[in-house]
């Protein structure tokens, strides 16, 4: 396929280092072209809708909750976030942890449900992800390693939501995620740091309003649905 085309579109750097270091594309055909978001459809969210997922999913308007959408697969990182969901609870018994597309592997889950009960909701699937990004106080995703996320959408949907966040650097995010500026930035597989960044921004507002305000911007700058269009446009017009 790659040497039948005249063009491949990569959607992240790390993309394009598999097509030219492991697939030997040679560098002439390959377009970067990103992932483009609407942003329209996670800035007009009615509150009510948000109230909704609230109360299906129990959640006390007073309760830090603490999001991480990704599924139960071993390089998302779910185990550390479990053990940093530990040592987080040990200062803040109250906290909530949500995992979205809670479904994979039953290891992962098991971990999962060695939480008190109190402190986790696990979602399989909710339709109305733009509400369920507007109940976290802070987001977590931790992939294990800088190639594992092709793109890695999540890092984008929650900056878009204005949701201060916990990262590891895996595709997209190694572009333009910086550390104290658009995110808390963690090294793979350290629990321990990952909770001190979550206790971080929970203690300190202005440091989430900063992250949050910094993580918008810089999204609205790469991501926009229109520049996919555009780039896409421009090479479906190469001759």
């Amino acid at each position: 396929m790659n040497r039948l085309a005249t063009h491949v579109v990569a959607i992240s750097e790390n993309v394009r280092h598999v097509l030219q270091e492991l697939e030997g594309v040679p560098e002439e055909k390959i377009r970067l072209v990103h992932h483009g978001f609407r942003f329209v459809d996670f800035d007009e969210v009615p509150p009510q809708n948000v109230e909704v997922l609230r109360a299906k999913y129990d959640l006390k308007s007073s309760t830090p909750v603490i999001g991480v959408i990704a599924r139960y697969i071993e390089w998302k990182g779910i185990e550390y976030i479990v053990e940093a969901a530990r040592i987080v609870l040990r200062t803040h018994p109250n906290v909530l942890f949500i995992f979205a597309k809670a479904r994979g592997d039953p290891t992962i889950a098991a971990t999962v449900r060695q939480l008190p009960a109190r402190n986790y909701r696990e979602i399989a699937f909710e339709p109305d992800l733009f509400a369920l990004y507007r109940l976290f106080d802070v987001y977590v995703h931790v992939p294990i390693d800088p190639r594992v996320e092709a793109f890695g959408q999540t890092y984008v949907e929650a900056l878009i939501s204005g949701v201060p966040s916990v990262f590891t650097l895996s595709g997209v995010a190694t572009e333009f995620i910086q550390d104290g500026r658009n995110a808390l930035v963690v090294p793979y597989r350290a629990p321990a740091l990952i909770a001190e960044a979550i206790l971080r921004v929970l203690a300190d507002e202005p440091l989430a309003q900063g992250l949050s305000q910094a993580g918008r911007k810089d999204v609205e700058s790469r991501f926009r649905a229109e520049g996919m269009v555009e780039a896409l446009s421009a090479i479906y017009g190469e001759s």
